[in-house]
């Protein structure tokens, strides 16, 4: 019996896994980067990377500047981490919370336009 759970829990890992390589798959071609992979050695669970894959793909066209983010992103190598940075080879490590909707990170003050200014005559 042992052997037949063992089993279970492996077949449970790889549907997982398949589920994660193809939402990676429909963020990437969303957002036109070149490559999006995970640091899974910054602890970057599955749910943090399906959450992040989904705001990815919501957001590929409703970000700041109005064409989203698709435009800053294409072409890029992105990896879904814990915080920001630029690898040695290029790569743009976004955290796994960033909220690309709104444009900044969550740890981050919001940065909103200031309205515009109306003539006084």
């Amino acid at each position: 019996e042992r052997g037949y759970e063992a089993a279970e829990r492996r077949r449970g890992w790889e549907e997982r896994r398949r589920h994660v390589s193809d939402m990676l798959i429909h963020a990437r071609q969303a957002v036109c980067a070149a490559g999006l992979e995970v640091d899974w050695g910054a602890g970057v669970s599955e749910e943090e990377v399906f959450a992040c894959c989904a705001r990815m793909i919501q957001g590929a066209g409703a970000l700041m500047p109005a064409f989203g983010i698709a435009p800053l992103a294409q072409g890029l190598h992105l990896v879904i981490g814990k915080e920001f940075s630029v690898r040695d080879n290029g790569a743009v490590v976004v955290p796994h919370d960033f909220r690309a909707s709104e444009g900044v990170h969550p740890d981050t003050p919001e940065r909103r336009p200031d309205p515009p200014r109306q003539e006084r005559r």
